[in-house]
């Protein structure tokens, strides 16, 4: 899987639904579920995808491609502060930004496939 739209159809065909739905009662939002499930479901993710390794910079760089400008200066500057002189962009997408886009995006796929 080299996109985005790769990883979320997957993960979103692989996850039961039941527990999709269960994901969208208990988080009311995109934001609210990354920050809950960082340590849980973001290190599955993290290490189910490679993103800490070299051959996920295809999809990291689709990731970021796949931002908003204010979702790039987000991240841009979170990482000014805690790493000045390191590049957290495009194929050298930190990992936790990744598996965060990541879960965002599915969380977005499923409200949208089974709210209402």
């Amino acid at each position: 899987m080299n996109t985005l739209q790769e990883v979320v159809d997957h993960l979103l065909e692989q996850t039961p639904e039941e527990m999709l739905r269960k994901v969208i009662k208990e988080n009311p939002d995109a934001d609210a579920f990354t920050a809950t499930h960082h340590d849980g479901y973001g290190t599955g993710l993290r290490n189910y995808l490679n993103l800490y390794q070299e051959d996920s910079a295809d999809l990291k760089q689709d990731i970021w491609d796949s931002l908003t400008d204010k979702e790039k200066n987000s991240i841009n500057n979170h990482w000014r502060q805690l790493a000045p002189d390191e590049d957290y962009t495009g194929r050298n997408m930190h990992a936790d930004d990744a598996s965060s886009i990541i879960m965002a995006r599915v969380w977005e796929a499923a409200k949208e496939k089974y709210s209402g």
